[in-house]
This record gives structure tokens, C-alpha cells and sequence, in this order.
């Protein structure tokens, strides 16, 4: 992904290696603005095109309320997703995002995935600043 220019992030298919525990689809975006620049995160369930999308009038409805202390500070240090260049540098990223998406039967072939693959995971990430050779 580009930015005047500049490459900002980058999105992909990821193969999850054997022995990870169980992906699950979420959003994390740090907050640079606010005090301490915390990371907040939103889930995201398994995305399938081919499903109709059911619309619930409730969940359109949106109610502020303050945020309690500890929702405040954010996602754990020990659990922010890292993204990492091919040197194994840690990038400096602003969201991270896993949304697992399902392929209906005959078109993993001809996305050019695994023919076995039911759902794959696309993953993408945006940074502030990126370092120079990161691909």
C-alpha cells in the first residue's frame, strides 16, 4: 500500500504455521493521539460472500459511554499483534488486521490456493512510518 509515495503497508494471505494456536479474526488500531498511544481491538467473525449478511436494527444503534480504566489503556502489551520485515525488525505499526474468508467449493483453484483450503485468513497492516526496503 502507498501514500504519496511512500510504501504505508502492506496485505496478504497468511498460512498460519503448524502447532499456532487457532487464529481468530480481529482488529487492532493503536491511538496515537491519546495518552500513552494504547491499542484498542474489535473482533471480526469468519467472512463469507456467499452468506446473506443479516441485519439487526439494534447493532446500528449507537450509545457512547466512558471507557473503564483498564478498557482505557488499551489491548495488553503481551497481546498486540507484531508485524515483522523480512529482517525479522519489529514495524511500527498502526493497525494490524486477521479476517478469516471463506471460499465457496472450486474457487480455492482459482484464487491459486491449496484446492483442500475451505477459508483462508487475509491479513494487512498500516504503520505511521515504514523503514526504507521493507517489501
Amino acid at each position: 500500500m502507498m501514500h504519496h509515495g511512500r510504501r504505508v503497508g502492506a496485505c496478504g494471505v497468511l498460512v498460519p504455521a503448524d502447532g499456532v494456536e487457532p487464529l481468530v479474526g480481529t482488529m487492532q488500531t493503536r491511538i496515537r493521539t491519546l495518552p500513552g498511544a494504547p491499542t484498542f481491538q474489535s473482533p471480526f467473525g469468519r467472512v463469507d460472500p456467499h452468506e446473506p449478511v443479516a441485519r439487526d436494527a439494534r447493532r446500528e444503534i449507537v450509545a457512547l459511554k466512558p471507557l473503564s480504566e483498564s478498557e482505557a489503556r488499551g489491548v495488553p502489551a503481551a497481546s498486540i499483534l507484531e508485524v515483522r520485515g523480512p529482517d525479522g525488525v519489529v514495524q511500527d505499526a498502526d493497525l494490524v488486521m486477521l479476517l478469516q474468508i471463506a471460499t465457496p467449493p472450486g474457487a480455492a483453484d482459482q484464487l491459486g490456493l491449496p484446492a483442500d483450503w475451505t477459508s483462508y485468513w487475509f491479513v494487512s497492516f498500516a504503520v505511521h512510518t515504514m523503514d526504507e526496503g521493507v517489501p
